[in-house]
């Protein structure tokens, strides 16, 4: 008698009997379901690649994903089954895990690489979106606040300085400011006592906030007071990473990146 064996039995049965994993004579590998009169091969990772196709095709981008993980598993080497995975994860709007997946297909398969290179720019645009130097990254400007001048034309790096108030976790301003750029934010900083933080780096990621280059996290040990007169701010001035004489540099103390306020 000829049985076809469904997803959800195949799942029960592999609950019930066990399973194990070998090589069909093509070499791709089969997943087995064991039970008393032998071994019956069940789905191999082209089956699960192609159920991944089916749904994905109806917008089921979660189940998808699911059996292209399945597919991968079975077969690292599934090229393809990794350019699946990561449209799925586009698709639902995870482009971290897309851009891995992605560039993972192409390792696999420099061959896809034409097909695969536009999906993986369109996810690194919005992961790694092209910031302006001078970009306020939180907080908003009001009138007769203080101004921020971060001066970067010396700088080895990118900068994002934060400010924010003592026992607060979230920043009251921060901006980026590219590697030898200059830059002033007028009416930003409204008065009060602030913590100064730094982070230093390339390639900012706009989904975790963060630099994914060199990241470095520096926290200003003496909160700074501000009165909030207008025409009055602060000015920070980067310079390279060689010596210099200035009584800044042992106010400033590394940190942990959980101990920079949030963005």
């Amino acid at each position: 008698m000829h049985i076809r064996l469904i997803p959800l039995l195949a799942a029960l049965l592999l609950l019930a009997t066990g399973i194990g994993s070998v090589a069909a004579a093509d070499g791709e590998p089969l997943v087995m379901v064991m039970n008393g009169t032998g071994a019956y091969p069940l789905l191999t990772a082209d089956n699960y690649y192609q159920m991944g196709l089916a749904d994905a095709k109806v917008a089921r981008h979660a189940q998808a994903i699911q059996e292209f993980q399945q597919a991968v598993a079975l077969d690292p080497t599934f090229a393809r089954a990794y350019f699946a995975l990561g449209q799925s994860y586009a698709a639902l709007g995870d482009h971290m895990n897309a851009i891995e997946a992605y560039r993972q297909a192409i390792a696999l398969s420099p061959g896809l690489a034409p097909m695969v290179q536009s999906y993986l720019a369109s996810s690194e645009a919005i992961v790694y979106p092209a910031i302006p130097s001078g970009t306020i990254l939180s907080g908003s400007t009001q009138p007769g606040w203080q101004y921020l001048t971060v001066d970067n034309t010396q700088g080895m790096w990118d900068v994002v300085v934060a400010v924010s108030q003592p026992g607060l976790k979230t920043a009251s301003a921060a901006v980026y400011v590219q590697q030898g750029d200059f830059q002033t934010f007028y009416q930003l900083i409204p008065p009060g006592t602030y913590n100064f933080y730094i982070s230093v780096g390339k390639r900012w990621n706009a989904v975790t906030n963060s630099f994914e280059v060199n990241p470095s996290y520096l926290k200003w040990t003496v909160p700074q007071y501000l009165e909030g007169s207008n025409g009055y701010g602060y000015t920070m001035t980067f310079i390279s990473n060689k010596p210099y004489p200035n009584w800044f540099a042992p106010q400033l103390q590394y940190i942990t990146p959980q101990q920079f306020p949030k963005i």
